[in-house]
C-alpha cells in the first residue's frame, strides 16, 4: 500500500482526504472509540503537510470542517474535535518536515495542546455560558442516588451517611474543578501518541526523521518553574480575595504541572535504576516497595521531576559519559 501511494501522488491526495473525512465522521458518531480516532486523525493531516504543502492541508481541513458543520449542524463539536486535532496534525507535519528535535517538538506540542484546549473552553463559555470549572455538575445527581440507596438499606446511621455524602460531594467537586486540567492532560497524551505514530509511518515511507531519545534522558527546561510560580500565585491570590475562578485556574495549572513533573521524575528514576550496578532482584524489590507505598512514591517522583528541571540532577553523570 505504501509503495503504491508513493508512486501515485494524485491518488495519494484523494486517499488522504477520504481518510480524513471518514475519521472526522467517526470522531463525531462513534463515541466509544472517539479517543482512538482523535489519536489517528492528525496522522493524515501531518502526512499531507509533509508530502504536499501546509496551505493545501489547511484548505482541505477547512473544507472537511465546513462539510461536517453542514452534515451535523453542531459547530461547537466540530471546533472541539476536528479543528483542534487538525491543528495538532498540521503542527506535527511541520515539525517533522523541518526536522525539529523530538524533545523540542514535544514541548511545542504540549504548549499547543494547552492553548487549543483553553481556546475550546473559551468558545464553550461564550456559546453556553457554562464555566469550564462547572462542567459535569450532573455528577452530583449520583450523590443523591447513593444517599437514597443507603437510606433504603439502612447500612449506615444518619451521622455516618452525612459524613459519607459530604466526602463524596467534596471529591466530586474537586473532580469538576480539575476537569479543564484533566482535558489538557488527555490532549497532551493524544498529541504524544499521534506524534510517535506519525513518525513511524514517515519512517516506513522512507522519510528521514529524528529518533525519540531514550525515556531515561527526557528533561524539561528550567523555565517550567514559572508555570509553578504562576499556579501558586493564582491559587493563593484567589483564596485571599475570594475569587473562585482565579483559585481554580491556579489549581488546574498545578494539576497539569504535577502530571508533567511526575513523567519527568519517572524518567530520572529509570535513569538511576539503569545506572545502578545492582542485581535485578534488588531493583525489583525496590519497585515493589515503591508500589506498596505509592502515595509517598508519587510525591517523591514528582519532587524528582521538579528538581531535575531546576538543577539538572543528571548533569554530572552525563558529562562523565
Amino acid at each position: 500500500m505504501l509503495s503504491y501511494i508513493n508512486k501515485h501522488p494524485v491518488s495519494h491526495f484523494i486517499w488522504l482526504t477520504a481518510v480524513e473525512i471518514i475519521l472526522a465522521l467517526a470522531m463525531i458518531y462513534v463515541f466509544p472509540l472517539q479517543y482512538l480516532f482523535m489519536v489517528i486523525f492528525p496522522l493524515p493531516v501531518a502526512l499531507m503537510v509533509r508530502k504536499y504543502h501546509l496551505n493545501l492541508a489547511v484548505l482541505v481541513l477547512i473544507g472537511i470542517a465546513l462539510l461536517m458543520c453542514l452534515m451535523t449542524g453542531n459547530v461547537l463539536n466540530i471546533i472541539s474535535s476536528i479543528i483542534q486535532y487538525g491543528i495538532i496534525g498540521l503542527a506535527i507535519g511541520l515539525l517533522y518536515k523541518n526536522h525539529v528535535s523530538p524533545l523540542q517538538s514535544l514541548t511545542m506540542l504540549i504548549l499547543l495542546s494547552i492553548i487549543t484546549t483553553i481556546f475550546i473552553f473559551i468558545i464553550m463559555y461564550i456559546n453556553s455560558g457554562i464555566s469550564p470549572f462547572h462542567i459535569g455538575k450532573e455528577y452530583f445527581a449520583g450523590v443523591k442516588e447513593v444517599s437514597r440507596w443507603y437510606r433504603e438499606l439502612n447500612l449506615l446511621n444518619a451521622e455516618e451517611q452525612k459524613q459519607l455524602l459530604k466526602q463524596l460531594k467534596n471529591i466530586i467537586n474537586l473532580f469538576i474543578i480539575l476537569m479543564p486540567g484533566t482535558t489538557i492532560i488527555g490532549t497532551i497524551i493524544t498529541c504524544f501518541l499521534s506524534y510517535v505514530l506519525t513518525g513511524r509511518i514517515f519512517k516506513r515511507m522512507g522519510y528521514k526523521i529524528n529518533k525519540l531519545p531514550p525515556f531515561s534522558t527526557w528533561q524539561c527546561s528550567w523555565q517550567i518553574i514559572w508555570g509553578l510560580i504562576a499556579g501558586l500565585s493564582l491559587l493563593l491570590l484567589g483564596d485571599e480575595f475570594g475569587l473562585a475562578w482565579m483559585s481554580n485556574t491556579g489549581k488546574n495549572i498545578l494539576y497539569v504541572l504535577s502530571f508533567i513533573f511526575t513523567i519527568l521524575g519517572i524518567s530520572v528514576l529509570v535513569y538511576v535504576l539503569k545506572k545502578w550496578k545492582a542485581r535485578a532482584i534488588f531493583k525489583v524489590f525496590l519497585l515493589v516497595i515503591m508500589l506498596l507505598y505509592w502515595p509517598f512514591t508519587l510525591s517523591f517522583v514528582m519532587s524528582l521531576g521538579l528538581l531535575d528541571s531546576v538543577i539538572n540532577l543528571r548533569r554530572k553523570q552525563k558529562k562523565k559519559e
